[in-house]
């Protein structure tokens, strides 16, 4: 379909709802009517154009070389995954390397990313200060105490949207989903937990965690 008709209909949809003149109004209106008749177009049709215009089209965003990432990393990019309405998946090659796919619409997916990447590089660099030296144990412990206070955190809004019906970006979930089944047909959502080797600095992390923000205006900004 000519993207051209898609605009024109966009534009007398706006008119319509936007005018202060009832016959301006229903001008608009009928002339929308009639454009989607005469070309077969849905209401549905008109909402995942809006959608494509607005976010950018589906898309895999493989994030960075095979790595070996920590439990607290893969899980941190779920979350920011999830928050944004996208859905995280993880392929590995024969070294067991690990490569993160974020499978989403684009807008969502850069801001998922960029939230992951600006909240990782803050833990890191908080469990240096507050644990120098070769303390590694003590870090892993401190950011593994974080992430699950965003993770807990991050699904209480999910929970609220759902209750809310409401999405970000009004990307459905199942559309999202759906997509993922087509590029990784035998995937399984598991869920992964770290190993605990210190409660002092996980408890740190945990009170830290609830001062990092998840405002969706920072997400926004940071992929401006």
């Amino acid at each position: 379909m000519n993207d051209k008709i898609y605009d024109k209909i966009n534009k007398l949809l706006s008119l319509a709802n936007g005018s202060n003149f009832e016959d301006e109004s229903n001008t608009a209106l009928n002339m929308a009517n009639a454009l989607m008749e005469q070309y077969s177009i849905t209401a549905k049709d008109m909402d995942e154009y809006g959608r494509s215009q607005e976010f950018g089209k589906l898309t895999n965003n493989q994030k960075g070389e095979p790595a070996l990432y920590k439990i607290w990393e893969k899980q941190l990019m779920n979350a920011m995954a999830k928050l944004f309405n996208c859905r995280l998946v993880m392929t590995h090659d024969v070294a067991r390397k690990s490569t993160m796919h974020v499978l989403g619409r684009e807008g969502n997916v850069r801001t998922a990313i960029a939230m992951n990447d600006w909240i990782s590089n803050k833990i890191k660099a908080d469990a240096k200060e507050k644990f120098p030296g070769r303390q590694m144990a003590a870090r892993n412990s401190y950011a593994l105490g974080v992430v699950d206070n965003i993770w807990s955190r991050v699904s209480q809004m999910l929970k609220e949207r759902e209750t809310k019906q409401e999405g970000w970006g009004l990307v459905p979930v199942n559309e999202v989903n759906e997509f993922m089944k087509q590029q990784y047909p035998s995937t399984k959502s598991t869920k992964q937990n770290g190993t605990l080797s210190d409660s002092f600095a996980y408890s740190n992390g945990q009170a830290d965690g609830s001062k990092i923000g998840l405002n969706k205006q920072f997400g926004l900004k940071a992929i401006a």
